[in-house]
């Protein structure tokens, strides 16, 4: 085992732990992996597609939540807007969804429940926009507990698949990783530098611990 490969081998669980955290864009640090040449566009794809089901699945938790609590509600209305305003949020940033939703709601006005019917006829829509990469689901499960959409404990359920799928897909892109270091010791520097990207802020840390 080389030097570099002890010195990755050394820090390679505080990595694991940073990348399976909810403060860190894993997706940028797929694509700042493969740019360096530690990981194979194909290999990286396959892990995308993987955090991408994940977080499918764990929006439509959310979403059934809200829709069970529309469904059961003494005011419908207010919780409708109290959902329409997390789909807005910057968390979130579903405007275009928020705004085809009341327009939906509206429509149905005078029918039996409204508020779910627009929910339900929208929530292919809603959600494409909770399980993309720029909605931020941990933010999500926050202010749906605030607004009395979900229990904290399902919440934590939630959330809690969602960072064990994390956990995994990180641990992928670091098994690539140390194979390139341990094969090529002079990988090990391009790998400080992927570390130091501005977008990767908590990994700065270690990276410079790594250096010493």
């Amino acid at each position: 085992m080389n030097d570099s490969s002890k010195k990755f081998t050394k820090y390679r669980q505080e990595l694991q732990d940073i990348l399976s955290n909810e403060g860190i864009d894993l997706i940028f640090a797929g694509k700042a992996f493969m740019r360096a040449g530690f990981i194979e566009e194909h290999a990286l794809d396959g892990i995308l597609q993987k955090m991408q089901i994940t977080a499918s699945e764990q929006a439509n938790n959310f979403l059934r939540a809200v829709s069970a609590q529309l469904g059961q509600a003494e005011d419908p209305t207010k919780m409708f807007k109290q959902f329409c305003a997390i789909l807005k949020s910057d968390e979130v940033l579903g405007s275009g969804v928020a705004k085809k939703l009341e327009k939906k709601c509206e429509e149905l006005k005078g029918k039996k429940k409204p508020e779910k019917e627009a929910l339900n006829s929208t929530s292919v829509e809603i959600l494409d926009t909770l399980s993309s990469p720029s909605c931020d689901l941990f933010a999500l499960g926050e202010m749906l507990v605030r607004d009395k959409f979900i229990a904290k404990d399902r919440m934590k359920t939630i959330i809690s698949g969602l960072l064990s799928s994390r956990g995994e897909q990180a641990n992928k892109m670091l098994n690539a990783v140390e194979a390139q270091v341990m094969h090529d010791p002079s990988m090990f520097k391009k790998l400080l530098e992927v570390l130091k990207e501005e977008h990767l802020e908590p990994l700065h840390a270690t990276a410079k611990r790594m250096e010493g």
